[in-house]
């Protein structure tokens, strides 16, 4: 009986396969499984950075992938691919003064529509994932209940719900609110809008149109705020 041989990270299998199904936590999809994958096969892989959702892509006959996410899942991160360690509060931003300022208003816990706020422990599906691939972090809440955004080096604290302090060398909570602005106006879209295309080129997030990345998107909308929709995608 012959064994099945399955790509690695290094394509280190001959032939294509019409099915891969990765068992690790991705952030950065070696672009050697699209190329083990004939046109029209999928490939189904745990997209982790920070809080994991599946991604089903399909492969092109122009060496493309795309696809969608589907629920969220947590699987233990392909060790090359493990997310920035986060600094403590102590040291995280040593280098910069703390950016201090009050935030318009707190959140409404009674709200029905309250996942649409930043601050909310569970932000609308859409909003997680751009919030995820364009600032590198969503909020979450500390034990002590504050609510942190950070990217292991720069960091956003906001304390009863309006106390903001930053620090480190980006304005995090700046960017994840342009990124906010801009996903309200283009509607709320929900993962039924948003989808992940991979090309030898680059990878990125996209709105729509699977061929411009959501951070064009969004930024062609973006107010005339001082704030960035966040670092490109490639």
């Amino acid at each position: 009986m012959t064994r099945p041989q399955l790509p690695g990270p290094d394509g280190d299998s001959d032939g294509l396969f019409d099915r891969v199904h990765v068992t690790c936590g991705v952030t950065d999809i070696p672009y050697v499984w699209v190329e083990r994958t004939r046109p029209g096969g999928h490939i189904v892989l745990p997209y982790n950075p920070p809080i994991g959702r599946l991604l089903r892509l399909t492969v092109h006959e122009d060496g493309s992938a795309t696809g969608r996410f589907g629920e969220e899942c947590s699987y233990m991160p392909l060790r090359s691919h493990g997310l920035p360690q986060s600094t403590n509060a102590g040291t995280a931003g040593a280098d910069t003064q703390p950016r201090l300022r009050i935030l318009d208003s707190a959140p409404d816990p009674d709200s029905d529509t309250d996942t649409e706020s930043l601050l909310h422990p569970a932000p609308a599906p859409g909003l997680q994932v751009l919030l995820a691939s364009l600032v590198g972090d969503e909020p979450w809440i500390s034990g002590s209940g504050s609510v942190l955004l950070t990217d292991g080096v720069s960091r956003a604290t906001v304390e009863d719900g309006v106390r903001l302090t930053q620090t480190g060398p980006r304005d995090l909570w700046d960017e994840a609110e342009s990124v906010h602005r801009a996903w309200t106006r283009h509607g709320r879209p929900g993962l039924d809008r948003i989808g992940f295309t991979v090309t030898p080129q680059r990878q990125y997030v996209w709105i729509d149109d699977p061929s411009v990345p959501a951070a064009h998107t969004l930024d062609k909308s973006a107010d005339t705020a001082p704030t960035t929709v966040g670092a490109p995608l490639g």
